[in-house]
């Protein structure tokens, strides 16, 4: 795994430098290539100007014609184009009006002569300055960039002679050559790139690679059922917050794993309890074991398990819609108060048998809210039933209403042993059940607060829990206020 990641960065790495120095290389070719062109062209327009220029002053020095200067003075004419040579590998030569070059910058070239079709094409462009490419008609054996001078001389005052042509070629070879010795530099550098690159990344690839793979590794654990495993954070770099969270994520999912198993051990017994007191009773009634004057006793407990199984079956049902956000709640204006103390005496019996002290305290003997009645109530019932639970004989059980900030708040507060700081941040997750309830609670799931915080969140509210370890625990719940006249006019279905 972590070769293969190193390959797949390293490729890209190397991909994205050979790209930056193909456009880059790209660039500076075409870029030098104009210059070039333009430098060339503007050597050979400079050559005739200049040449022009120092034919004309010469000829009006010695009040004599270009041709002249082709007969009499041919040493001084060789010395003038020679010196308009400008760039590498420019040529001067001059022709008579035949074409044939009488003095050239290049030997080989003198006595040779120029087609016919490529003179006269050069005395139309000559005239008008124009640079072109051309063999002059096969004169060369390939393309040179070409500017012709035409020679004349007046005859009458609307007649001029051809006398000659001088031209300034310069070959194209020359660009060409630059261009690919621009390509062999930028291709060595390339590779010198590369190779550093390779070293670099080959350094490097520890502190980059080995977090991603430890990573992988861990997520592949994970996939394949193995909680257990955890990512060093001193080794992560830059992927430290990354492995963090994994971390957090791990001891999350194993603890709720730990929680799940336990829950369905919970379950299994909870379910094979009651069914298998069930079968053994009606086995014994339908083989006539138990006596008739016991019957009646013996249905009691079987219709208690049946209550039992009911119970949890419907816990279970209730858990499965409020994860799944299938449960519609009513929200309509209630009687909080009132809910509140209608809940409290339907635990009269398991209050006195632990002779327990109660107080109900209110700011007013109404207080409404607008919330779904009977998901309310469930969430009072649950909350009471574990304070009842978790109350030691002779302790005491507060309720109180109270209202701020068009809030009302429901509390419900029991001494007791208290719940440690460690166990407060699980208490509202699923299927939990802290190590001091499960021998004090051993029918319940770990469902009740679970429920409740889900219908509360349903309703846009919030619970909470405070609670100081050896002397009580304390839970509250917020709904929104409303006024009594609009409980049936504003009552609706979500």
């Amino acid at each position: 795994m972590q070769n293969n990641l190193s390959l797949k960065y390293f490729f890209l790495l190397a991909a994205t430098v050979l790209l930056a120095f193909v456009l880059l290389c790209g660039y500076l070719v075409t870029y030098n290539f104009e210059y070039f062109i333009h430098e060339n062209e503007d050597a050979l327009q400079d050559g005739a100007r200049d040449l022009s220029s120092s034919l004309s002053a010469m000829m009006e020095l010695s009040r004599q014609d270009f041709q002249y200067l082709l007969e009499e003075e041919e040493a001084l004419l060789l010395s003038t184009v020679t010196a308009q040579k400008r760039v590498e590998g420019m040529e001067v030569f001059v022709t008579d009006s035949h074409g044939k070059v009488l003095i050239s910058t290049d030997p080989t070239l003198e006595g040779k002569t120029v087609p016919a079709a490529a003179v006269n094409d050069a005395f139309a462009r000559g005239k008008t300055g124009e640079i072109y490419e051309s063999t002059l008609q096969g004169f060369f054996p390939s393309p040179l960039s070409c500017r012709a001078l035409p020679m004349e001389k007046q005859l009458y005052e609307t007649r001029l002679q051809r006398v000659g042509l001088i031209f300034l070629v310069s070959p194209a070879p020359a660009l060409n050559d630059y261009t690919l010795h621009l390509l062999q530099s930028f291709l060595v550098a390339s590779v010198v790139i590369l190779l550093a690159i390779s070293a670099i990344f080959a350094a490097a690839m520890r502190y980059l690679v080995r977090p991603m793979a430890e990573i992988s590794r861990a997520t592949e654990s994970f996939a394949k059922g193995d909680f257990s495993i955890r990512l060093d954070e001193n080794k992560s770099g830059d992927l430290t917050p990354l492995s963090r969270a994994l971390n957090q994520m791990l001891e999350r999912v194993e603890k709720n794993e730990t929680i799940r198993q336990t829950f369905v051990s919970n379950v299994s017994h909870d379910l094979k309890t009651p069914l298998t007191t069930i079968g053994g009773f009606i086995q014994n009634m339908r083989l006539g074991t138990i006596p008739p004057e016991k019957l009646d006793h013996y249905y009691g407990i079987i219709q208690s398990e049946v209550e039992r199984l009911s119970r949890l079956v419907n816990t279970l049902l209730e858990t499965s819609r409020m994860t799944a956000g299938e449960r519609k709640f009513t929200f309509a204006p209630m009687d909080l108060c009132e809910l509140g103390r209608v809940t409290l005496l339907s635990f009269e019996d398991r209050l006195e048998k632990k002779h327990i002290d109660v107080s109900f305290d209110t700011v007013e003997d109404s207080l409404f809210v607008r919330a779904d009645k009977d998901a309310i109530q469930q969430v009072i019932y649950n909350l009471i039933d574990n304070a009842i639970k978790f109350t030691p004989e002779e302790g005491k059980l507060s309720i109180a209403v109270s209202a701020e900030n068009n809030k009302a708040f429901f509390s419900v507060k029991n001494s007791g042993e208290g719940i440690p700081p460690e166990e407060v941040i699980h208490l509202f997750d699923r299927f939990y059940k802290s190590d001091r309830s499960r021998g004090l609670d051993k029918k319940g799931m770990g469902l009740g607060l679970f429920i409740a915080k889900s219908i509360l969140s349903a309703h846009g509210e919030e619970i909470w829990v405070e609670s100081r370890v050896g002397v009580e625990t304390e839970f509250v719940f917020s709904l929104p206020l409303c006024d009594a006249p609009q409980r049936r006019a504003e009552e609706h279905t979500v």
